[in-house]
């Protein structure tokens, strides 16, 4: 054997199957045994996405049907359930509590470094990344990297030349929404 010490039995009987080979977790599916649960827990989770549940508009899997049918309302443009102040429409229920916080003015979300709040987790989480200074999204071509996704895409027209914005009054065409902004003011001036 090799020398490690553990904490318990439980640690030292985990790591001697590594010695002797012992694989005493199965898979009642495809047979692959492995010596730890944690293991084999990881495995059956590759066969639960094999058993998973397809989009047949756009091929995106799921784990359950009931995800699936939420993810079809989508396409089929289903908004089921609607706020009772504005009458907006969401397909997911659990949108509507969230959408009330824009009547409400609740920000139950704020930051453990300024104390900023939010009204929504995912304004937290993207604002968190001026002091974690995290770019998750870099750019396909140049590996710029940006603290949000829509950054990446505006980004894109530096490489692309694409000019999506144009003036209604001359018809000149812009990369940038700032730039047609401050074109237009040629015209109201």
């Amino acid at each position: 054997m090799c020398k490690k010490v553990f904490t318990s039995k439980g640690y030292l009987k985990v790591h001697s199957r590594l010695h002797t080979g012992e694989k005493p977790f199965a898979c009642n599916i495809c047979s692959e045994a492995y010596p730890q649960r944690l293991q084999l827990v990881r495995h059956l989770n590759l066969h639960e996405r094999e058993r998973s549940f397809a989009c047949a508009f756009c091929k995106k899997t799921f784990p359950a049907k009931s995800k699936l049918e939420v993810h079809l309302r989508r396409h089929r443009g289903e908004k089921p359930f609607a706020c009772v102040v504005c009458n907006k429409a969401f397909t997911i229920k659990a949108d509507v509590a969230t959408h009330l916080r824009t009547h409400t003015k609740e920000k139950p979300f704020s930051c453990d470094v300024c104390s900023k709040e939010f009204s929504h987790r995912s304004g937290l989480k993207k604002h968190s990344r001026i002091h974690t200074r995290e770019k998750p999204f870099a750019c396909v071509i140049c590996n710029k990297a940006f603290t949000l996704k829509t950054y990446v895409k505006t980004h894109l027209r530096t490489h692309t030349r694409e000019k999506p914005f144009s003036c209604d009054l001359c018809n000149k065409v812009f990369s940038y929404k700032s730039s047609l902004n401050t074109h237009v003011r040629v015209h109201t001036r």
